[in-house]
């Protein structure tokens, strides 16, 4: 019988201790860099992070979806619709890894200019707060793969910058954007910060 509690008490204090470490692991985000350092970041400002970000993606695809609705189907449009739900793909996979919950989103989205042509100064506002958005969370120290998706989101959204400025340049004609898409776009270098 003693032999009996005396298991009994084992397992309760294993099942303790285990429960306790499992809370631990949940408040603190880990991740190994060169094999030796360990980096530690706070779940609620990960958390914190991602839902700013993930709201300014949901805002920026909106209102280029209102834009659609609005003026009609547009290449340029039409495209960062769907890069801007990559976006928001990549940061949900990071949700998920750190068993984070993905908020849900009301879009916030400003009123639209008159005409299309000043829609495109509307993106480019919105791609410009947006890299500065990742900017400032790349000066956070991040679990590698955190960084490696910050810095592929916000490469991307210079891209995005890029196109209004040509759009804007060419007062709206989008053949050229036509044609960095049909060949340039791929191949363009990935941007490193400054």
């Amino acid at each position: 019988m003693k032999k009996i509690l005396g298991l009994a008490l084992i397992v309760l204090i294993l099942l303790f201790a285990s429960v306790k470490f499992n809370e631990y692991q949940r408040s603190t985000v880990f991740t190994r860099l060169d094999g030796n350092t360990v980096l530690e970041v706070e779940i609620t400002e990960l958390k914190s992070m991602l839902d700013i970000l993930y709201q300014d993606e949901y805002n920026t695809k909106s209102t280029y979806e209102e834009i659609i609705d609005e003026f009609g189907p547009n290449i340029l449009y039409n495209n960062l619709i769907q890069a801007e739900a990559q976006h928001m793909n990549a940061l949900e996979r990071i949700y998920t890894r750190y068993e984070l919950q993905i908020p849900n989103m009301d879009a916030r989205t400003p009123n639209l200019p008159d005409n299309l042509l000043d829609t495109y100064t509307l993106g480019k506002e919105a791609e410009e707060a947006n890299i500065a958005l990742y900017d400032k969370y790349l000066d956070e120290d991040l679990p590698e793969d955190i960084r490696f998706t910050f810095e592929r989101l916000m490469n991307a959204s210079y891209h995005h910058l890029d196109a209004f400025n040509q759009a804007i340049a060419n007062d709206g004609n989008l053949d050229s954007f036509y044609m960095m898409r049909q060949g340039g776009m791929r191949g363009r270098n990935f941007r490193s910060r400054p």
